[in-house]
């Protein structure tokens, strides 16, 4: 793979054939880096490279007379002005042979995008840019015709030698390169000296860039070759007509999805002092080559409950300078966020904004279409139904943030990315690739400090091949959400119907009704009240009461009525439908939850104790708790002899210690007690 003679100036070109000494490298250094024509030109040096539409000067050399840099074309105030190494006028026929890999060996550096790769020795060639157009997506194009000469062409013999070099490269990553970083990782957070290896950090650190850039660019050329139509260098084989046929070049757009994008950000973030736990992989739930199942972290060793999963300096963190306590600080986050994306490769986050560019387009009720939106609130009764605000966030962002252009896309994806992938209004890289559940699959928590470092420790053990979950409600740091923020508000925020256990919370029933559905690991959904619970935002109590249960009962029928004569309709002619599919989807997605979990509470209430139902609520004049006993209830499920004086004591004391609280932080209530261990809830 290309660059050819990597490591053999110095010892070749400089002490061999200049019969140069070692004290004189500097300045052999300088000629080869910064020179022109193997002279120093004062200025010149302080331009820098970069192709394509960037590239905006031209440059002229008459010898011994001057050296002159004109502008190509127009200027416009603020703009960098940019030469290039192998693009320029007099640069002869380096395009030919002359891209990012000769780039790295002479300058040092991996260039921006553009980026041209050439492969000499299997007469394939191809440039790598991003196309603006296509919300930042990548786009590859061979490089053949008379155009180059016709000294490229695209062979399935080269297209099989790129894909098993991108083959070795993703061994070579996990053999060599993953251990080093690893290494690296637990050195520089030692206080010793690092004697463990002799590779230096900065030369760690190019190697770590060229590797990414080269691995995506081969991944992209295999994949566009799988669409290439192979019959068209053959008829132009056989056809001596002179017509430049080069427009009709073909230009595939490689959607940015695939696991190597979520790796960059990792080395990314190792290289600049962060963690990853080396027992931890991202990969697909289902890592058969089902392209459509989630990208998730996983555990493939062991994890001890306490270890570090993953750390985050701040530097690291999407988030500007202004203290997180200030009113606007959402605000200045997402303009801080559109500001790096539209920097793009020239960005610091660099590899973390080209996947967050790549990611699936964000899809919440508040960013639906119209039609879309009439439904969820036909199906919400307008508000009457959880969730509350649904489709206002947008609105809302627009009129608090005081956006003037909403129709500036980039300020738009930020702010929305920020709701959906961020922690306390900041976007913390390779945080937002941990999904969310809760108990008992909820297995890590998150730790924030502003201006020191994001953290994720587990909170549990975790076996190996077990999903590590984070989540989004029942944290340690979510404030108030534990009891206020459930299932429709996930999907409102987040844009997903939440696996189970779900938890339902109807703040529009006067007293509001609230419930968990768990599933056991035989498939059998429970239902458990939280009768007693306080909605911690409000300071009010949760009951269960017949006139509540009534109104869920009344919502459960107007909603089988919707379903026969709007939604089912919608299902039948789909193609006809006005409504995108992916909101269509998630629409009837929540409809069958909400549907079900008012079914369990009509039915579950017709076993209702309200004798056993506890719960003392003190509040002051000001409506602050001052404190809550509660005991959980549930639908039968324990089935303990209440005539049994001696048993009835046990429960007690059980209930002392495991149901008094009213939070149960990282765990679920079930048969009265807080679990977190998976085992334990299995064995309950």
């Amino acid at each position: 793979l290309p660059p050819k003679y990597a490591t053999t100036w110095v010892s070749h070109d400089w002490l061999q054939d200049c019969e140069g000494s070692v004290e004189q490298i500097q300045a052999a250094m300088l000629v080869l880096t910064r020179g022109d024509d193997d002279v120093l030109i004062p200025i010149y040096d302080l331009y820098n490279h970069r192709n394509g539409k960037w590239f905006n000067t031209r440059s002229h050399v008459v010898q011994d007379v001057k050296y002159e840099l004109t502008a190509s074309r127009d200027l416009q105030q603020g703009e960098e002005i940019y030469n290039s190494y192998n693009h320029c006028a007099q640069c002869y026929n380096r395009h030919l042979h002359y891209g990012t890999a000769e780039i790295f060996r002479d300058y040092g550096f991996v260039e921006q995008y553009p980026q041209r790769w050439i492969f000499p020795k299997h007469s394939i060639a191809f440039d790598v840019d991003v196309n603006e157009e296509e919300d930042g997506n990548l786009v590859l194009e061979f490089l053949e015709g008379p155009r180059f000469r016709d000294t490229f062409q695209v062979t399935e013999k080269a297209l099989d030698f790129l894909q098993q070099e991108s083959n070795r490269l993703q061994q070579f990553y996990k053999e060599t390169l993953e251990p080093l970083l690893l290494l690296r990782q637990e050195t520089s957070s030692s206080t010793e000296n690092d004697a463990t290896t002799t590779i230096k950090p900065s030369e760690l650190k190019s190697i770590v860039q060229y590797y990414e850039a080269l691995s995506l660019a081969l991944q992209m050329a295999v994949q566009a070759g799988k669409d290439y139509d192979f019959s068209v260098n053959d008829s132009n084989d056989d056809d001596d007509s002179d017509d430049d046929d080069d427009d009709d070049e073909e230009i595939v757009v490689v959607p940015q999805n695939d696991i190597s994008l979520q790796l960059g950000v990792v080395d990314w973030l190792r290289i600049n002092g962060g963690t990853f736990h080396r027992n931890q992989e991202i990969r697909r739930e289902r890592p058969s080559g089902d392209s459509s199942s989630l990208i998730g972290v996983f555990a493939k060793e062991d994890i001890d409950e306490g270890e570090t999963l993953l750390l985050v300096p701040s530097e690291l963190v999407l988030q500007p300078a202004t203290d997180p306590d200030y009113q606007d600080f959402f605000c200045d986050s997402a303009q801080f966020i559109a500001r790096e994306m539209k920097l793009g490769q020239d960005s610091f986050f660099a590899p973390y904004i080209r996947y967050l560019l790549a990611a699936p387009p964000v899809s919440i009720p508040s960013t639906w279409s119209s039609q879309g939106q009439q439904l969820f609130l036909q199906v919400t009764d307008h508000g009457k139904l959880p969730p509350d605000d649904a489709i206002q966030w947008v609105s809302k962002w627009k009129r608090d943030c005081k956006i003037t252009n909403i129709e500036n896309p980039l300020e738009k994806q930020a702010a929305m990315l920020l709701l959906t992938r961020g922690d306390d209004d900041a976007l913390t890289p390779v945080y937002d690739m941990y999904n969310h559940r809760n108990a008992p699959y909820f297995n890590a928590h998150s730790y924030l400090e502003h201006d020191r470092m994001h953290a994720i420790v587990a909170h549990r053990n975790i076996q190996k091949g077990e999903q590590i979950y984070l989540s989004y409600n029942h944290c340690l740091q979510c404030d108030n959400r534990y009891y206020s923020y459930g299932t429709p508000e996930l999907l409102r925020d987040y844009g997903f119907v939440e696996s189970f256990p779900q938890r339902w919370i109807f703040f529009s029933m006067q007293p509001k009704i609230a419930f968990d559905i768990v599933e056991s690991p035989n498939k059998d959904l429970e239902l458990i009240w939280l009768d007693g619970r306080v909605d911690e935002t409000f300071g009010e109590l949760y009951q269960v009461t017949q006139q509540g249960v009534d109104a869920l009962e009344s919502q459960l029928q107007r909603l089988l009525i919707l379903h026969d004569k709007v939604l089912q309709p919608l299902v039948n002619n789909d193609d006809e439908s006005t409504i995108p599919k992916n909101e269509l989807g998630t629409i009837l997605r929540y409809y069958e939850s909400l549907v079900r979990a008012l079914d369990m509470a009509v039915k579950a209430h017709k076993t209702y104790d309200y004798d056993s139902s506890a719960g003392a609520l003190d509040v002051d004049k000001q409506g602050n708790v001052q404190e809550v006993v509660t005991v959980r209830k549930t639908n039968d499920l324990d089935n303990e002899d209440d005539n049994d004086d001696e048993e009835d004591d046990d429960d007690e004391e059980e209930d002392d210690e495991w149901s008094t609280d009213r939070d149960c932080p990282g765990g679920l209530y079930v048969k009265g007690r807080c679990v977190t261990d998976i085992k334990k809830w299995e064995e309950l």
